[in-house]
């Protein structure tokens, strides 16, 4: 199946509130659509994680602007500039939908993967993700390594880069305060 169809097929299905497994630009994930609170609540099941943490992907900085009410300058050109992967925790965000997982604070990541980036813009949406690394493990390596639960109970298993061996470094985190300061906690 080419990239085309599976951009496709992965998009309906997420559209249609599934669950689906996919590589990001940083590692495999479950990921589900931001606007389906029954999906969420699914991916979390399937996460099986008391220690919840999932990351928004978005496709590009004007979808980030989208959602996020002020994006404060350095923000911007860390996005811009950024080679590796950047996620950043906010605090304010502006959803026309409240799904209960946006209470206060998440992690909101740029894709630099072109498959996903036209996947998420497909969907129209930012996608609602959560790595399948193994704990004793930063990031997984392949689909091979990828716990089989997760792959069992996921609606759908989108094996583009099945074979593609690592998907690089963890993404840099950073927070941003109030006071406009860059909080760095993974680098």
């Amino acid at each position: 199946m080419n990239n085309d169809n599976l951009i496709e097929e992965s998009a309906a299905k997420i559209i249609a509130g599934k669950v689906i497994l996919f590589p990001s630009d940083t590692n495999w994930v479950l990921g589900c659509k931001i606007s389906n609170q029954h999906a969420i609540d699914r991916l979390i099941e399937i996460s099986n994680s008391a220690d919840f943490k999932p990351v928004l992907l978005m496709s590009s900085l004007d979808m980030l602007k989208e959602y996020v009410n002020e994006i404060h300058p350095r923000i911007e050109t860390l996005l811009i500039y950024n080679k590796r992967p950047l996620t950043i925790i906010f605090q304010e965000i502006n959803f026309p939908f409240s799904p209960k997982i946006l209470e206060n604070q998440i992690a909101i990541r740029i894709v630099h993967d072109d498959f996903c980036q036209k996947l998420i813009d497909k969907i129209e949406q930012p996608v609602l993700s959560v790595s399948v690394a193994n704990k004793l493990l930063p990031y997984t390596l392949n689909f091979s390594e990828i716990d089989p639960l997760f792959k069992e109970k996921a609606d759908f298993i989108c094996k583009v880069h099945e074979s593609k061996l690592s998907y690089g470094l963890l993404s840099i985190l950073v927070s941003f305060n109030q006071d406009g300061e860059l909080q760095f906690i993974r680098t």
